[in-house]
């Protein structure tokens, strides 16, 4: 039984906020986003986590595990959905058509435009 009817009714139901509490704790508070590499582990960013940013949605209906949620600061929750080609932020609907290759964040359309050109 789906207990919300869109998704601003999810980011607010308790079981949300639930998973939002657990990944907050298990951040400490900081950013979690990887910006870098040294000796083969992870630069963490540490400025203040403010967003809770899915790494994965889970199905309608269902809610994610904390698993699912990196809790990050707000500079890095935008460069997480801004297009690589365009550099516009996805938001919306256009999430769900997003690509997410590697680094490399972009709008279907634009991944279809880079694609055709190099063939």
């Amino acid at each position: 039984m789906v207990s919300y009817s869109n998704y601003e009714e999810y980011l607010r139901h308790p079981l949300f906020l639930r998973s939002v509490e657990v990944a907050r704790t298990r951040a400490g508070g900081r950013c979690e986003n990887d910006v870098g590499w040294y000796n083969d582990g992870p630069i963490r960013c540490k400025r203040a986590a403010i967003d809770p940013h899915h790494t994965r949605y889970c199905k309608w209906g269902r809610f994610d595990p904390p698993e699912n949620l990196l809790m990050v600061c707000r500079q890095c929750h935008e460069k997480l959905h801004t297009c690589s080609e365009c550099g516009e932020i996805i938001k919306g609907k256009e999430l769900e058509e997003m690509l997410d290759m590697d680094d490399c964040r972009m709008h279907r359309a634009c991944w279809l435009e880079m694609k055709t050109a190099r063939d």
